[in-house]
């Protein structure tokens, strides 16, 4: 009896455990978030492929000119954070629509990464400049 009992202590303090989640998590009913989403992921990508751009045309002109390895350093490190906020925010719209607390977990632990990959980009951004 006390497996059966303690089965079922376990089942639903898994169940609040849960609820706790996603009561927390849930996806907040500002509309201006979800603009303010959109606008950080659409300048993201803008962001990526014009510091893409700019590497391909810096590393074809020459990479021997101190000049050109500041620019194509500056311009990869700006792509390694527009690269992890848009991994970021997909990561949160993703998160909106999962149920299963255990995957919503990983994910945020992957979120945090990514996060705290931007904010390393973006002070590499500022010791390269």
């Amino acid at each position: 009896m006390t497996n059966l009992s303690s089965l079922e202590d376990l089942i639903r303090a898994q169940d609040e455990i849960d609820d706790l989640w996603h009561s927390i998590n849930k996806s907040p009913s500002d509309p201006l978030y979800y603009w303010i989403s959109y606008a950080t992921f659409t300048f993201a990508v803008l962001g990526s492929l014009s510091n893409l751009t700019s590497v391909i045309v810096l590393l074809r002109l020459s990479t021997h000119l101190a000049t050109f390895v500041y620019l194509t350093s500056l311009a990869l490190s700006d792509m390694i954070t527009c690269l992890s906020i848009m991994i970021a925010q997909l990561l949160e719209f993703i998160l909106q629509t999962r149920r299963s607390t255990s995957v919503a977990i990983s994910l945020r632990q992957i979120e945090i990464l990514c996060g705290a990959l931007a904010a390393g980009g973006r002070v590499l951004s500022f010791w390269i400049s």
